[in-house]
């Protein structure tokens, strides 16, 4: 199945571009366990990312 399949109708009708998020999902052992899908409108949504390694790198000490 195509992701454009399973667009809620509202997201179909829209002519903003769509962006696509992709996230990998992982354990307390840092193995990854499921990756999930979201869309959101472009136009409506501002976002910042801020990404730290000191959580992973903290874990992989011991």
């Amino acid at each position: 199945m195509r992701g454009e399949d399973v667009l809620p109708y509202r997201l179909k009708q829209s002519a903003a571009p769509l962006l696509k998020f992709i996230q990998v999902h992982y354990d307390d052992k840092a193995k990854p366990i499921y990756i999930s899908y979201g869309y959101m409108r472009n136009d409506l949504i501002r976002f910042y990312v801020r990404r730290t390694r000191e959580a992973y790198k903290n874990r992989n000490e011991d």
